[in-house]
């Protein structure tokens, strides 16, 4: 089917209106780009500092400051990914929300299976709408519903396995200083004291 519009100015424009062309704007994705590359820069000098406090750290981290959008394929600042979630009063409570994500599949790119490095970042509309991502898509919607229920929630990335694999968490933070540790893939919670 077709839709047709019809647009109408009144009163009706003046004949000798001119329009002036748009300024030209840098686009976003360049933008984006451009602040990957310097953070990039920045971590790489970070990590031989970091590496001279901590020898036995794993000297290969990559610590992400934007991913590629899977539905527009734009580069996106990976904080952008997190908005908070209105959750339905049933699922609510800490473990039932868990549950309800954890019963999400869990899948990830053979590109992840083999090199250990998370492939791609999926928005938590994505992983609802396919019903499946990786433990990393998990914290982002896990996180996201968190914000939603007004925790100080926060998504935190590291390594399992030696530092051979990464992966991901959801740290919330609590009054009187101590923390908690969400595991999505074991429906597990850490408390770490002050």
């Amino acid at each position: 089917s077709t839709l047709w519009f019809e647009m109408f100015f009144i009163p009706p424009m003046p004949d000798n209106v001119e329009l002036p062309d748009p300024p030209q704007v840098q686009s976003s994705n360049d933008i984006w780009s451009q602040v990957t590359k310097k953070w990039n820069a920045d971590f790489s000098k970070y990590q031989k500092m970091y590496s001279e406090w901590f020898p036995d750290a794993p000297t290969d981290r990559r610590f992400l400051c934007t991913a590629e959008h899977v539905q527009t394929r734009s580069t996106f600042p990976l904080p952008s990914f997190l908005a908070p979630i209105a959750v339905p009063s049933q699922i609510s409570p800490e473990g039932e929300l868990l549950h309800w994500i954890n019963s999400i599949t869990f899948l990830s790119p053979p590109k992840q299976m083999r090199d250990g490095r998370i492939a791609s970042w999926q928005v938590p509309s994505s992983i609802l709408i396919t019903r499946k991502g990786g433990a990393n898509d998990h914290a982002i919607l896990l996180c996201s519903c968190l914000l939603g229920l007004d925790y100080d929630a926060y998504v935190c990335k590291g390594t399992t396995n030696d530092g051979q694999d990464e992966h991901v968490w959801v740290m919330t933070r609590h009054a009187g200083g101590w923390v908690m540790m969400w595991e999505v893939t074991t429906k597990k919670r850490y408390s770490l004291p002050f």
